[in-house]
């Protein structure tokens, strides 16, 4: 029984980053943007609303919405699976060889995201929208590029 309830436990720790950890990255941007631009937080809050009646965010959207990401990945949109991760490779046991590098990857995606919300190319898409999905992937990436397991591939 002991041996069962350490597993729990341990367990609990090790999924404990899912919503946890990426509400609390939001949250920590949330407060020094409220602390060192009360506007920009405003503007952003409004553009992250876009996209919030297609949720199920509740009373703190912009901290809620850094969970948009899984949500969608969870619905099966497996385009954007890459863009969760980067792969650094560390060879155990093995001797080092070539192992596929995804392109588009965590360090891609941020950089994609930071060139959409620092343009203001008008197009035939609402750019809010855009924005939009940009902040939320933003706010999700960040989150995940702190993760070891997000950015380690043992071999």
């Amino acid at each position: 029984m002991k041996i069962l309830t350490t597993i729990a436990a341990l367990l609990a720790v090790v999924s404990a980053w899912h919503s946890t950890g990426h509400f609390l990255t939001a949250l920590i941007a949330q407060i020094e943007l409220q602390r060192d631009s009360p506007h920009l937080y405003n503007r952003l809050e409004n553009i992250i609303g876009v996209l919030s009646s297609f949720t199920s965010e509740q009373s703190h959207k912009f901290v809620e919405s850094a969970e948009f990401a899984d949500d969608i990945k969870n619905q099966n949109w497996k385009a954007f699976n890459s863009w969760h991760y980067n792969d650094n490779y560390y060879f155990y046991g093995v001797e080092p060889k070539d192992m596929p590098l995804d392109t588009q990857n965590v360090v891609w995606a941020i950089n994609q995201a930071l060139a959409n919300l620092n343009t203001n190319k008008p197009g035939k898409i609402n750019e809010v929208l855009g924005k939009s999905f940009s902040i939320r992937y933003l706010l999700h990436l960040v989150g995940d590029l702190h993760q070891p397991l997000h950015n380690a591939s043992m071999v």
